[in-house]
């Protein structure tokens, strides 16, 4: 019968470590369970590889260090090296020689006291020199190199790679001694202070989907630990395959460091929120489609008596589920009633 006493003794209630409470109110929401992954933009990853042939002469850096923009990852040693700045230092001789016949022979012009012929042969040679300087001087400067102190003689036979942003080091392809090629990918920076969600929702549910609504989203290796973001751009087409839009999201959390570029997610987007009276989940009984809680009835002799009365639930989230259509529930067992055999 759903009207007769429960009894539940004082030992009882004590070892189960049972306890009475009434409705709170709880924040609920309604949500688009999605999923997504974390991903950088173009200007939050770098790739660092080297535009010469050379050897691996040291490694400054290793897969999961913080490196800052302009830090040393590696050092490159090559001949190509030594021949570029010898071709440098040459041209930049011939080019001083060059510069003072070109002024020479421009004041000659000037006065008309030199052909025109030998005016424009001295100064297509003195053009071509500088334009050889100046893409060697760019080449160098590319390499990171000081043109200035190679002029003066000081020629060195190897090369830096710097990180050219912040972040941390999530590949590494060298070892010391490794000869490597011109582009080839020797490590790769991400910053993840900009990296953001990008996820995805099906056709059906893109018309409750607004800029700047809440998301809430984990790893499904470590549910324990919620970030959150907030809506930035909702996609204009549809995937023919999947039947999904792609959204993204900025992450709101200061403390990006646990996650990785390319990390998949579960994803909740907040669509509605509302408040409502509400019990554990966990104090609900459920029987077929009825749903009851055990209200307390009287206290007599150190002994607790419930009846089973039945309740209208709405939402759950969170281990907490909305109560409808009742509001003098009190006095509920909510804790402690998973050991009972409730008929």
């Amino acid at each position: 019968m759903k009207d007769s006493l429960i009894q539940i003794t004082k030992a009882q209630f004590e070892t189960e470590k049972m306890q009475i409470g009434d409705p709170v109110l709880y924040d609920f929401e309604d949500v688009i369970k999605s999923n997504g992954y974390i991903s950088s933009p173009p200007n939050g990853k770098a790739q660092i590889s080297t535009q010469i042939p050379g050897i691996v002469k040291n490694i400054s850096k290793s897969i999961g260090d913080y490196v800052e923009k302009g830090s040393i990852l590696c050092t490159i040693e090559s001949n190509e090296i030594i021949m570029i700045q010898q071709d440098f230092i040459e041209t930049a001789n011939k080019l001083k020689a060059l510069t003072a016949d070109y002024n020479r022979m421009k004041t000659l012009n000037d006065e008309n006291i030199t052909s025109q012929k030998n005016f424009m042969t001295v100064e297509s040679e003195y053009k071509n020199m500088q334009a050889k300087y100046n893409g060697l001087k760019a080449r160098i400067e590319m390499l990171k190199l000081n043109p200035n102190n190679i002029q003066e003689g000081n020629v060195s036979s190897s090369i830096n790679l710097y990180s050219p942003i912040n972040g941390y080091i999530t590949m590494q392809n060298c070892l010391l001694g490794q000869y490597i090629e011109p582009q080839q990918v020797l490590m790769q920076v991400v910053d993840v202070n900009k990296l953001y969600l990008q996820f995805f929702v099906f056709e059906k549910d893109i018309a409750k989907l607004k800029i700047g609504q809440k998301v809430y989203f984990y790893s499904s290796d470590n549910k324990s630990k919620t970030l959150n973001a907030t809506v930035t751009a909702i996609g204009k087409s549809i995937n023919s395959t999947t039947k999904s839009i792609e959204c993204k999201a900025v992450i709101n959390n200061d403390d990006k460091s646990s996650l990785l570029d390319g990390m998949y997610v579960n994803v909740n987007v907040v669509t509605t929120k509302s408040t409502a009276l509400s019990l554990p989940t966990d104090a609900i009984i459920k029987s077929g489609n009825d749903n009851f809680v055990l209200q307390k009835e009287k206290e007599k002799n150190g002994n607790y008596y419930f009846i089973k009365k039945p309740i209208k639930i709405g939402m759950s989230l969170n281990g907490f589920t909305e109560i409808i259509d009742d509001k003098n529930l009190k006095n509920v067992l909510i804790k402690g009633i998973y050991n009972l055999k409730v008929e």
